[in-house]
């Protein structure tokens, strides 16, 4: 897949914009607030996932605008145009069917980023851990995303049952039908974030061992606390079993603390550098190169899966990072189609191929191609 022409009106401070990038690299330069991130948070919604920034979609009208306009041109079997309208004049159009939200498109256009705010992921608890998971397995599976709602609305109800009936002798029965479903679905969804995190471990390892050239080894691993990694073979039906036996196991600790203690939302991913936990005892350059080599990892993942490159985009990517990790993004990522901003047009000089863009104030420009001369920087 490969965009061949971006068309924004009133998006953000972006009241007019046509973009026609190149199948590799684009490099987008300019100084904070100017659009940047505006660029690629429009062509993230064509993925029909939320904004990558947790914003809502009323806000991404520009100021003083009644609706905003996105117009998207790919070379793909699936997607060759779409468009979406937000505001006061709401559409989602793929290929010339509607649709009634950019969630029921998803599963069209498919794209990985990378931005700032990821790097959350070694901050925050398990939550943030799960949640990029979900999303990355949700480009590929369109039935995932219905059951992880499924799987959302039996652990409330459960909670709410072990609260409001801790007290009463016949919970254990009360609980039984929830138990069934939560196990049947709780292992689904285990079994297939395990299998995703073990194709990603494939690639990621390789990936930072370049971005790091070769200094540093980078693992991942899948934490369940329901199964051990040999019991998570396929989905089975004594898989399931075992899952409701651990519910029936924990329920005297869960009527105690008043939720369900166990199940694949306590699910976690680890990262280690070097034999040691990432979240410790990596630098926020480690840590940022870790979660960049963790996007790559789902791109490839998604072109061996689906024979579909996606298109990357990696926002502000540069901070933090020493030269030799910059030039392997700005020069070992051309297999596929990549946007990448920053802020410093030095970086520009160092692009061997590609495009180079100029954005000030919502307007963009097209300086040059990689290594043409330019006196405008």
């Amino acid at each position: 897949m490969a965009i061949t022409e971006v068309e924004l009106l009133g998006y953000r401070n972006i009241k007019q914009l046509i973009m026609q990038p190149d199948p590799g690299i684009n490099l987008l330069y300019g100084a904070n607030g100017q659009g940047k991130t505006n660029l690629l948070e429009a062509i993230w919604l064509f993925t029909g996932m939320p904004s990558f920034r947790d914003a809502k979609l009323k806000d991404c009208v520009g100021f003083g605008q009644e609706h905003a306009k996105l117009e998207l041109t790919c070379v793909d079997a699936y997607l060759q145009k779409a468009k979406i309208c937000l505001g006061s004049e709401k559409q989602v159009l793929f290929n010339g069917i509607r649709y009634p939200s950019l969630s029921k498109a998803a599963g069209y256009f498919r794209c990985v980023v990378f931005a700032p705010n990821h790097l959350y992921l070694f901050h925050d608890g398990p939550k943030a851990r799960r949640d990029l998971l979900n999303q990355m397995i949700s480009q590929l599976r369109q039935d995932y995303a219905s059951y992880l709602n499924d799987y959302e609305k039996l652990i409330i109800n459960r909670n709410a049952l072990l609260r409001d009936y801790k007290n009463r002798a016949d919970l254990p029965i009360l609980l039984e039908p929830w138990d069934l479903q939560l196990s049947q679905i709780g292992t689904w969804l285990t079994v297939y974030r395990s299998e995703y995190v073990g194709y990603l471990s494939q690639y990621i390892g390789e990936i930072y061992h370049g971005l790091s050239g070769g200094t540093e080894k980078l693992t991942i691993s899948f934490h369940s606390t329901v199964f051990e990694n040999e019991q998570l073979d396929g989905y089975r039906r004594e898989s399931a079993q075992v899952y409701f036996d651990k519910l029936q196991q924990t329920l005297q600790e869960d009527l105690a603390f008043g939720h369900t203690s166990i199940g694949a939302h306590r699910d976690d991913l680890e990262f280690f550098l070097d034999g040691l936990p990432l979240k410790t005892f990596g630098s926020q350059g480690q840590q940022r190169s870790a979660v960049i080599a963790l996007k790559i990892a789902q791109s490839q993942l998604i072109d061996r899966l689906t024979g579909e490159k996606a298109v990357i985009l990696l926002d502000d990517v540069m901070s933090e990072l020493d030269v030799s990790r910059q030039n392997y993004i700005l020069n070992q990522l051309d297999s596929n189609q990549v946007f990448i901003t920053c802020c410093d047009p030095a970086n520009t000089m160092r692009l061997k191929a590609g495009k180079i863009f100029h954005i000030h104030a919502g307007t963009l420009q097209e300086e040059r191609r990689a290594g043409e001369s330019c006196t405008c920087i």
